[in-house]
C-alpha cells in the first residue's frame, strides 16, 4: 500500500489527533490506532496543567475507525487486544471537567454571566470553578471577592448554644463570597481568545516594551511544536536546533527561530534544512497576525525589545508566575506552587544546565514529571513586582 494511504494515530509530541477531528483526510484507506491519546488535565489542588498519555475511550476508538476508508473501502488496525478495548471507558471525560476554567470564566464574566452559578451541561467540579476565579484574581482580571456577613434565617432569634450545624450549613453557605466582577484589565483581557495567563503576558509586554516579541512567543506556544525530531536523523536535528539555542531558555529560542524564518525567502526549503515544521510555523505566523490585530484594538503600544530579551522574560513572569520551579540543594527541582518534584525535559535548551529559578509553560508526565518551555528567571524580578515565593504553598 502507498505510504500516504496510512494514517497512524499516536500520542507523540506534535501529533494532531487527525482521526478524531471533523476534517477528512483525503486518500486515507488504513488507520493504525495505538489506543492512546495525549490529554491535558488541570489539577485544581496544584493549579497546574499536566500533559500525560492516556488510554482512549471506546467512543474515541470508534471515531478513529470511522476515518478509514471514507472515500473507498478501508481498514483500521488497532494495536491492542479486544480485552483491552472492553476495559476502556465508554466516553472520554468532557474537556470542561478536566481543563482549566480560567478562560471560560473570563469569557462568561465578559458577557455578564456568573460562572459560580452557571448551569453547565457537563458540570465541572466546584473546586475547579473556585480555582479559575482565584487565578483571574491573581492576574488582576477580576476584583477580589468579599466575604459576606449574613447568616441563614434558620438561626434568627436563637442563642449561639441553640444553633445546630444543620441550621447553618458550611462556612461558605453562612458567609458566601460576592460574585466575581471583571476589572478594567479583565475587560481588556477578554478581547483575546487565549489562556488568560498568556493574555496577561501580552498586556505586560507593552509595559516592558516587547510587544512584538511577546506576540511571537505566545503565537508559537498556541500551536504544535515547530521542531521535528526524526529518529534516523536525531543528531542532525539536534545540531540544527542548537543554531537557535539561547542560554535564556526555550522561549527566546523560539523567538530566534521565528525571526530567522521571517527573514527567509525560501521558507519551505529552509525549514526542511533546519528540521522545522513549515506548516506549524505558517500557523504560528497566522495566529500572530490575529493577535497583533487584537493588540492594536486594545491600544497596546507597538514596541520591540530587540536583543534585550530580558524584557520578554519579565513579561512572561507576570502572566506565568505560578509556573516557577526552584533548584534545591540536592540539584533537583521543585515547583514553587505545589512543591512537586520535576526535571527539565531533555528537549529543552536548558537541559544539562542548572538555573536557580526557572519559569515553565507545561508539565509532561511520562513516568516522572518533566518541565517544558522554559525561561531563566532572576529572583530579583519577583521583588520588583511584589511576587513572593514564600506565598506559594
Amino acid at each position: 500500500m502507498a505510504r500516504h494511504d496510512i494514517l497512524t494515530i499516536t500520542a507523540s509530541r506534535g501529533s494532531i489527533h487527525r482521526a478524531q477531528c471533523w476534517i477528512s483526510n483525503p486518500g486515507i484507506r488504513h488507520v493504525i490506532d495505538t489506543g492512546v491519546v495525549k490529554a491535558r488535565t488541570h489539577h485544581p489542588t496544584t493549579g497546574l496543567d499536566v500533559l500525560r498519555v492516556e488510554k482512549v475511550s471506546k467512543a474515541q476508538a470508534w471515531q478513529r475507525t470511522g476515518r478509514a476508508g471514507r472515500e473507498a473501502a478501508g481498514k483500521c488496525y488497532r494495536i491492542y487486544t479486544k480485552e483491552e478495548f472492553e476495559r476502556m471507558k465508554e466516553m472520554p471525560v468532557p474537556e470542561i471537567q478536566r481543563c482549566s476554567l480560567a478562560g471560560v470564566a473570563l469569557q462568561l464574566l465578559a458577557i455578564g454571566v456568573d460562572i459560580t452559578s452557571f448551569d453547565f451541561m457537563d458540570k465541572p467540579p466546584k473546586e475547579a470553578v473556585d480555582v479559575a476565579v482565584t487565578c483571574l484574581e491573581k492576574l488582576d482580571a477580576v476584583k477580589a471577592r468579599q466575604i459576606g456577613n449574613w447568616a441563614p434565617a434558620e438561626t434568627f432569634g436563637k442563642e449561639d448554644s441553640e444553633i445546630q450545624i444543620s441550621d447553618i450549613g458550611s462556612p461558605e453557605e453562612i458567609y458566601p463570597r460576592s460574585p466575581p466582577q471583571l476589572t478594567t484589565l479583565g475587560r481588556t483581557m477578554s478581547l483575546f481568545p487565549l489562556d488568560p495567563r498568556f493574555t496577561k503576558v501580552i498586556l505586560a509586554s507593552a509595559e516592558h516594551q516587547c510587544l512584538e516579541e511577546a506576540l511571537t512567543v505566545v503565537a508559537l506556544l498556541s500551536g504544535e511544536s515547530v521542531f521535528t525530531d526524526p529518529p534516523a536523523k536525531r543528531q542532525q536535528a539536534y545540531v540544527a536546533r542548537s543554531r537557535f539555542a539561547s542560554p535564556e531558555g526555550d522561549h527566546v529560542m523560539l523567538l530566534n527561530v521565528f525571526r530567522a524564518y521571517s527573514n527567509t525567502k525560501q521558507k519551505k526549503a529552509w525549514c526542511h534544512e533546519n528540521f522545522l515544521h513549515h506548516r506549524n510555523l505558517e500557523y504560528a505566523a497566522s495566529v500572530r497576525q490575529q493577535l497583533a490585530t487584537l493588540a492594536e484594538r486594545a491600544n497596546l503600544e507597538k514596541a520591540s525589545c530587540g536583543t534585550n530579551t530580558e524584557q520578554l522574560r519579565k513579561a512572561l513572569l507576570e502572566g506565568l508566575y505560578d509556573n516557577l520551579a526552584e533548584l534545591q540543594r540536592d540539584q533537583t527541582y521543585l515547583t514553587v506552587s505545589s512543591k512537586q518534584p520535576v526535571a527539565i525535559h531533555p528537549s529543552s535548551t536548558l537541559h544539562g544546565s542548572k538555573p536557580s529559578l526557572i519559569l515553565f509553560t507545561e508539565i509532561v508526565a511520562t513516568g516522572r514529571c518533566y518541565l517544558r518551555g522554559l525561561s531563566v528567571i532572576d529572583s530579583s524580578w519577583l521583588a520588583e513586582k511584589g511576587f513572593n515565593i514564600g506565598k506559594h504553598d
